[in-house]
Order: C-alpha cells, then structure tokens, then sequence
C-alpha cells in the first residue's frame, strides 16, 4: 500500500473510531463532521510536504480552499470568540467571502487536476464548473457534496487517477459523510 493509501486509510479509521467511542459512551452513531476539514488539512499538509514540483500549486490551492472553508464555519471560530461577537461573524460578509474564495480555490484546484491532453477533460471541464455554479443557487446546494466524488468517479472512469487524488477520495468520503448526517438531521427535526 502507497503512502498516500496509509494515509487516507488511517484518517477515515481515525472519523471511524470517534464514532464507534460516540455510540459506545452515548448510545448513537455521529461522525465528527466539524472537523472534517481540519482533518483533510492535516492530511493535505502531508501531501503537501511530499508533494512533487508539478503538484504543489495544486495542493496549496486545495489547502488554502480548506482554510477558507474553516474560515466560513462557526464551529471553528466558537473557539475564538464569544457568543455576541460570534453572532455578528456570522451575518457579516466575512463568512460569505470566506465561503466563495473556499470554492474559487477549489475549482482552481480541480481545473488545475485535469490532464488537458485528453480530449474527455476538456469536455468535463465545463461540467465542474457548472457544479461549483450550482451551489450558490438554493435548490441546488447539496450539489456541492458531490462535486470532488464526481472528479474522483471521473478520474478512475478515464484511467487518469493518479496518487495525489486520494486527498480528493478522503474528501469526497467525508463530504457524503456529511452530507448524510446532516440530512438525517433535517429528517429528524422536521419529522
């Protein structure tokens, strides 16, 4: 197994694991999902450090879309601020800004994945892009859980998978994983 493999396996038995304590002490299954992007940094500073020439504008791209994602999420300023000086974060342009240079620099970074030599990537180029459109629009948001699972599928279908993208596996793992909880959430309270 490849260390990029070892890495990604070890990440998602580590979210495992939480859970399994969780249902254990608690009685119910719950995944850590605040903190699946500091998670995902973690790895990606891996994977930045042994990182080739030709991939580091890559994962620093991918990187700095994860720190502007956390940037966007009030979980991870809770630890920073108290609650009055939170509740203005959250309806201040920070949060939205934070939120579109998150998704400006992940789209920057699946462009960059794609190998332009092969005819299928200009043609799924468009596509990405039209997923990270999708998103600002209301009825369309769960679109953006799938985007990096999407490029994954993608890669494996055109046999242009390469190790690098198994950060973008761990991601699109974490961000059905997501996705799930917190729809079971809404069921839950609208149930």
């Amino acid at each position: 197994m490849i260390r990029e493999k070892k890495i990604i396996v070890l990440a998602l038995l580590t979210v495992f694991l939480y859970g399994l304590i969780l249902f254990f002490e608690k009685g119910f299954f719950v995944l850590p999902f605040p903190l699946f992007d500091l998670l995902v940094l973690i790895v990606g500073m891996q994977f930045l450090f042994w990182s080739r020439k030709k991939d580091l504008l890559i994962l620093g791209l991918f990187v700095l879309g994860l720190l502007c994602s956390m940037g966007s999420q009030a979980f991870i300023w809770s630890f920073f601020m108290d609650g009055k000086s939170l509740e203005q974060f959250q309806e201040s342009a920070w949060r939205d800004l934070f939120y579109l240079l998150e998704l400006l620099f992940m789209l920057a970074t699946l462009l960059l994945s794609l190998d332009y030599k092969k005819t299928s990537h200009w043609f799924f180029a468009p596509v990405l892009i039209a997923c990270f459109v999708c998103t600002q629009f209301q009825g369309c948001y769960l679109i953006e859980f799938f985007t990096f699972g999407l490029f994954v599928l993608f890669t494996i279908v055109t046999k242009s998978f390469r190790p690098l993208y198994f950060i973008f596996v761990l991601k699109a793992i974490l961000d059905l994983a997501e996705m799930s909880m917190l729809m079971q959430a809404n069921e839950l309270m609208n149930g």
